[in-house]
């Protein structure tokens, strides 16, 4: 199944997240803690974020971290509140990829800051097919 989103991606993403059960993968080089916050409040909605396995994948170079574009911040929230979680540094990322449970992913233009997911214009195509998702993990881990 393909679902079309675009302005808010927040409701997109949002879908993404209610299906997580095990693991999820964000690839996103811009992260704001404000939204990190949001993410970990949909994932605890459902079940404990303690019980989830998070991989983040961003691009954590001073010059992101100095502009503003990603919060330290945030990755340490990443890791507070979801215990088995790991942040992986991979510089010059620019794809913005959700990935719950290697079944079910939003791929789209927005990052996981409010201007990616309210405010911009962005598009993003959510896929539901085990076949397909279940490679992007694979595929993003072989390039960190």
């Amino acid at each position: 199944m393909l679902k079309l989103h675009s302005t808010s991606l927040r409701n997109g993403l949002k879908e993404v997240l209610s299906s997580v059960n095990e693991e999820l993968v964000i690839a996103s080089p811009y992260i704001k803690t404000s939204e990190a916050e949001w993410a970990c409040d949909q994932l605890e909605r459902r079940r404990p974020a303690s019980s989830v396995r998070l991989q983040v994948l961003t691009d954590v170079r001073s010059a992101n971290v100095l502009s503003g574009s990603l919060d330290i911040e945030a990755l340490n929230l990443f890791s507070t509140r979801i215990p088995d979680s790991v942040v992986v540094n991979l510089p010059r990322l620019h794809a913005k990829v959700y990935v719950a449970d290697r079944v079910c992913a939003l791929v789209t233009s927005a990052n996981l800051t409010p201007s990616g997911m309210d405010f911009n214009f962005e598009f993003g195509v959510e896929f539901h097919d085990s076949e397909f998702v279940g490679n992007m993990p694979s595929v993003m881990r072989s390039n960190t």
